[in-house]
């Protein structure tokens, strides 16, 4: 009975745990060190629960700190460098070491960003926003008469040249533009100086989810088969309660069942020690059989 005393109580406390879950107390906005007040979409760790994009480091002691975020759960870290209502900015590492070290592979497309799972979804999508983006890689063979129209060239990459200048300017279809934020026009001759390893990227909530958060107070979530739906507290504490009231049938089904074999075992042992012979009674009566009983004397 002690073990089953002890499973009552776990479940009990399980149960109530699962329930105060259902309600983690959002509040409207969070303190984030320098860099300000977040608010959804985005949450800090003590509250994940409470946004779609979680940054790290906003309970350091250090204001300063650096700041983290990730975009998927087992994807890479990257430092947050600003955030506003529906956009972050973050810095590409490995791209800043590239840029560092003159590295021509800063300008392909397989750095950490391009990787990024930014997909749409019922939920939200994301958006990379190279506003500033004015570098253009061209093959040498191509026809370079559009040079006018950009403020230099750079021939120190293998197999290709640089464009760079301000955006919004037309060039060959032989040639692509590279995702990159150009930070610092004053020294244009020299990408690897003027690029940037930083990136916003915009975040786009759904009609959904924005009414799910707003108006319903509920949390974001998708389904196994990735349709939205919106899971409210009542919702989710109706779920529990169910649990909860199905585990504590079948506890008290145990504790019947248990309850029932003690008394019936103890009831047998009772019988059993009450019908127990004196085992010297056989030996008694196998005498008799064989000598007969002796007679009795007087003195």
């Amino acid at each position: 009975m002690a073990s089953v005393s002890i499973l009552a109580f776990l479940i009990f406390s399980q149960l109530v745990i699962l329930l105060s879950a259902q309600n983690p107390n959002c509040p409207i906005s969070f303190h984030c060190g320098d860099l300000g007040t977040i608010q959804f979409p985005f949450a800090d760790a003590q509250h994940r629960d409470c946004g779609l994009l979680v940054i790290h480091g906003c309970d350091s002691n250090d204001p300063s700190a650096l700041k983290y975020i990730q975009f998927d759960n087992a994807g890479e870290l990257f430092q947050v460098t600003g955030v506003g209502e529906s956009f972050v900015s973050v810095r590409d590492f490995h791209l800043q070491e590239k840029l560092l070290s003159r590295n021509c592979d800063a300008f392909t497309h397989n750095r950490s960003l391009d990787s990024l799972p930014l997909i749409n979804s019922a939920i939200v999508a994301y958006r990379f926003d190279y506003e500033n983006s004015s570098v253009i890689r061209c093959n040498r063979t191509v026809n370079a008469s559009f040079l006018g129209s950009y403020d230099s060239k750079y021939t120190g990459c293998p197999g290709y040249d640089l464009y760079l200048g301000y955006g919004g300017k037309r060039y060959p279809e032989e040639c692509s533009t590279v995702q990159i934020q150009i930070q610092n026009y004053n020294n244009i001759k020299d990408p690897f100086s003027s690029a940037a390893a930083e990136i916003t990227v915009t975040v786009q909530v759904s009609d959904d989810c924005s009414k799910c958060h707003y108006e319903k107070e509920g949390q974001c979530r998708l389904d196994t088969n990735g349709q939205f739906f919106c899971a409210t507290a009542e919702e989710e504490t109706g779920k529990t309660l169910l649990v909860g009231a199905t585990a504590v049938g079948i506890l008290g089904c145990l504790m019947a069942l248990a309850f029932f074999f003690k008394r019936k075992f103890s009831s047998n042992s009772a019988i059993f020690c009450w019908k127990k012979q004196d085992p010297t009674n056989p030996m008694i009566d196998e005498f008799l059989q064989t000598y007969e009983p002796l007679p009795t004397t007087t003195h």
